[in-house]
C-alpha cells in the first residue's frame, strides 16, 4: 500500500508522513482500488465529521476548567491518500492532526501537531510534528465500545506516549493521553478529554443512512453546491473544496462505481 512507495522501513514511513502535511506529498498512491480501501478504513470514523467541544481533566480526575473547540473534516490533497483532518482551536495538547489508514497493515496513523508546553513562536504556541500508530479494536471490557489505540516512542528515551480514542455513541467520544517510562511498565493516564458534538441531535445523526448523502464520502450531506444545473450534497468543507477543484473527475468516478454495482 502507500507505505511501500519509498521503503517499508518505519523511518521512511515517518519521513513520508511528515511530508504529507504539506500540499505536495512525497509519494503517490497506486490506483483507485487502493484509494477505496483507505476510504473504507477511514469511514469507520465518518461520524467525527463536524464540530465538537472538549472538556479536559487531569489524571486525578480534577477538571482543568478549559474547553476546546474541534472541527473534523475529510482531507484530500494532490498525490496523497485521503485522510481525516482535525483542527483544534487553542488546544493545550494538539493544534491539529491527520488520521490516516494503512489497509495492508490494518493500522491507523495519527500525524499530529503536538503543542510544546511552555514554548511560543511569534506569540503562538510552538508545535512539533509527531506520529502515533496502532489499531482499532473492540474494548475488552465492553465489546460495544470501539477503541483506537496509537502509540509513539519518545525520542532519546525509553518512554512512550499513547493516544486512545474511545467511541460508543455517535454524539460523544473520549480522547485520552497516557504515558509510561518504559515498555515494561503500564500506561498511566495523563489527561482525558470528554468530547461532545455541537449543534446536532442524536436523531439527525441516525438519519445519515437515509440521506442526503455526501457525494464524496457517502456520509450525511449537510451543505449543497450546484454544478451544471445539478445539486450535490457534501458533509464538510474538505469534500466540497475537493469537488470544486475537479468536479468532472468526481462525477466520472461516481459513474464508474454505479456501473460496477
Amino acid at each position: 500500500m502507500w507505505r511501500t512507495f519509498a521503503s517499508r522501513g518505519l523511518a521512511a514511513v515517518v519521513t513520508l508522513l511528515l511530508a504529507a502535511l504539506s500540499v505536495q506529498a512525497a509519494y503517490r498512491w497506486a490506483d483507485e482500488e487502493d484509494g477505496n480501501k483507505v476510504m473504507a478504513g477511514l469511514k469507520k470514523f465518518q461520524f467525527l465529521i463536524g464540530n465538537w467541544r472538549a472538556s479536559s481533566q487531569i489524571a486525578d480526575g480534577q477538571s482543568t476548567g478549559t474547553v476546546e473547540n474541534l472541527t473534523w473534516q475529510w482531507h484530500f490533497a494532490i498525490d496523497e491518500p485521503p485522510a481525516l483532518k482535525v483542527k483544534v482551536e487553542d488546544g493545550d495538547y494538539l493544534a491539529g492532526a491527520l488520521l490516516r489508514y494503512d489497509p495492508e497493515e490494518d493500522e491507523y496513523l495519527l500525524v499530529a501537531d503536538r503543542v510544546v508546553e511552555g514554548e511560543k513562536v511569534n506569540g503562538k504556541p510552538k508545535t512539533e510534528t509527531v506520529v502515533y500508530e496502532g489499531k482499532s479494536e473492540p474494548s475488552e471490557v465492553d465489546p460495544k465500545v470501539n477503541v483506537l489505540s496509537m502509540t509513539r516512542k519518545i525520542p532519546g528515551s525509553s518512554a512512550q506516549e499513547r493516544i486512545t480514542l474511545k467511541t460508543r455513541e455517535k454524539h460523544h467520544y473520549i480522547f485520552q493521553l497516557d504515558s509510561r517510562r518504559t515498555s515494561k511498565l503500564q500506561f498511566r493516564p495523563v489527561k482525558i478529554f470528554s468530547t461532545t458534538r455541537e449543534g446536532e441531535s442524536i436523531a439527525k445523526l441516525e438519519e445519515a443512512v437515509q440521506g442526503p448523502i455526501c457525494f464524496i464520502s457517502g456520509g450525511l450531506g449537510t451543505s449543497t453546491y450546484s454544478y451544471k444545473g445539478k445539486t450535490y450534497y457534501f458533509c464538510c468543507s474538505g469534500c466540497l473544496e475537493t469537488f470544486k477543484d475537479d468536479p468532472e473527475k468526481w462525477i466520472a468516478d461516481a459513474a464508474k462505481k454505479e456501473q460496477k454495482k
